[in-house]
């Protein structure tokens, strides 16, 4: 860690940790998000979000190094001492790796990444998640300038690309909505890792910082990878 990140980690008191588990030919990646507490001009405390660390396995990767990977990051001394959130996506053979990690002693919530509106929570350990509620709360955070992505991370040009080229498409003949990217070239394994993260700790994580917390009213739209 950089000496920036030293230091944020000094007023962070949650870390959700994402993971997007890619099919054969995709990348799976992990995003580590660390949460701290701020206040808005009227003294009101909220949810501030950091993007500590982007990992993102070389294609191909076996599944069992991913879960090595994982659990190598859920030990790390920095995510060991906080109180901290492992989120998966459990959908087709993300499964796997979520049983892989019960299977190791790490606490996981798998999350099936459903179309349609509707959230279901079938189990306490799993959602069902509709990807624009994911996606919605990973937008909706970086616009209000309460989520940063510290640039000397190794793939945060990687991540900016992914945010830029993301989208939604429409088909007309069904009459349901994909929220993915928008370039063939481009991926959205690290956009679907952060998202997981940021859904979870805004929606799921209900403890408070001293004297309770909330959401500003208004912000402006704002940068997350701006030093601002």
């Amino acid at each position: 860690m950089n000496s920036e990140t030293i230091n944020i980690m000094q007023v962070i008191d949650r870390i959700t940790i994402g993971v997007d588990v890619g099919r054969v030919k995709d990348y799976s990646a992990v995003a580590i998000i660390g949460r701290s507490w701020q206040k808005d001009t009227r003294e009101n405390l909220f949810k501030m979000y950091n993007c500590l660390d982007l990992i993102r396995p070389k294609l191909g990767t076996p599944y069992s190094e991913v879960e090595d990977i994982i659990c190598s990051i859920w030990e790390r001394p920095e995510v060991f001492s906080k109180k901290r959130d492992l989120i998966v996506d459990q959908t087709g053979i993300g499964d796997s790796i979520v049983q892989g990690l019960r299977s190791r002693h790490v606490r996981t919530i798998g999350i099936i990444i459903t179309g349609g509106e509707n959230i279901t929570h079938p189990r306490g350990d799993q959602w069902n998640v509709p990807k624009s509620h994911l996606v919605t709360s990973l937008v909706t955070v970086s616009q209000r300038g309460r989520f940063k992505v510290d640039p000397q991370i190794a793939d945060a040009k990687e991540f900016q690309t992914q945010l830029e080229a993301f989208g939604y498409a429409i088909n007309k003949e069904r009459g349901t909505v994909s929220y993915e990217s928008m370039s063939i070239k481009v991926h959205d394994d690290l956009v679907t890792a952060a998202s997981l993260a940021i859904w979870y700790a805004e929606t799921q994580t209900f403890d408070h910082g001293p004297g309770g917390g909330r959401r500003p009213d208004t912000a402006p739209t704002h940068d997350p990878f701006s030093k601002d």
